[in-house]
């Protein structure tokens, strides 16, 4: 199996969740949105089925119906919600003890993704418990360093948690067959994956930063690209846009995959 194929149709499989709004553009769509009759999700979707309920377990709902309540908050800061969503999951499907693994996160990508993309990858069966900004504060002193992501119960006794995003990646990556099968592979996967992380991963501190900004790299003018060089031979401390530098980041990732040197079998779930 290609790893890199692989995680690019799990990145879709994760765009269940988008980061909040920060942009008066994305302010606008989400208006638009919630004033069409069908919802947006409507239609044939390549997400996988997931389904949810609540911590007392009392509620199921689908994953377009969970989608639809966040796309009507105002913003990640007005999300109330406190969910668990059972992917890769058949219809109808609500316990809890057929999956492998139990990812806790607010309802948006960004942290998780990676660690998500790995399960995806993988076609495991995964819980994800969603917690909303509102009811985080109570939520909060339950993790190890009251920070989310959190990988809960994942050592054998099942009582303790792991904490961070680069932990929990590497942890599942492990586990479930992607972090190489031997020093030297596993040392170039761990490169490739410092590099992602900071560049598109702004060193873990956001995804529109001084080296990625996908909105800036969307806006990027044709004299910039001209001028733009290869992500190695810039300086640490340079004077290009921030479009220049997201352009040179992405395209490192481009020419990794055109060498198509990171190749792993991964065992499929189910």
């Amino acid at each position: 199996m290609n790893t890199t194929r692989s995680f690019a149709n799990a990145r879709a499989s994760t765009s269940s969740f988008s980061s909040a709004p920060t942009t008066s553009r994305d302010r606008r769509r989400r208006r638009r949105r919630r004033g069409r009759k069908t919802n947006r999700f409507d239609g044939n979707s390549t997400t996988p089925l997931c389904v949810s309920y609540n911590n007392n377990n009392t509620t199921t709902i689908s994953a377009k119906e969970m989608r639809a309540h966040l796309y009507d908050s105002k913003d990640l800061w007005s999300t109330t919600l406190h969910q668990t969503l059972l992917c890769n999951c058949t219809e109808g499907e609500d316990d809890e003890s057929n999956c492998e693994f139990r990812l806790q996160y607010m309802p948006m990508r960004n942290r998780i993704e990676v660690p998500r993309m790995i399960l995806e990858a993988a076609n495991c069966k995964y819980a994800l418990e969603l917690v909303g900004f509102v009811p985080w504060s109570e939520v909060k002193q339950s993790t190890p360093y009251g920070k989310t992501p959190t990988l809960k119960n994942y050592d054998e006794t099942k009582t303790k948690d792991l904490a961070h995003e680069k932990p929990i990646a590497r942890y599942l990556a492990q586990k479930l067959g992607f972090f190489g099968r031997d020093e030297e592979e596993r040392a170039k996967i761990d490169e490739v994956y410092e590099q992602h992380w900071s560049t598109i991963r702004n060193n873990g501190l956001t995804h529109q930063g001084e080296h990625f900004d996908i909105h800036r790299l969307l806006a990027i003018t044709g004299k910039e690209m001209n001028e733009t060089p290869r992500f190695q031979d810039m300086h640490r401390v340079n004077s290009f846009s921030p479009a220049q530098r997201s352009l040179a980041s992405l395209r490192v990732f481009d020419e990794i995959l055109e060498k198509k040197t990171v190749v792993v079998d991964v065992p499929r779930r189910g």
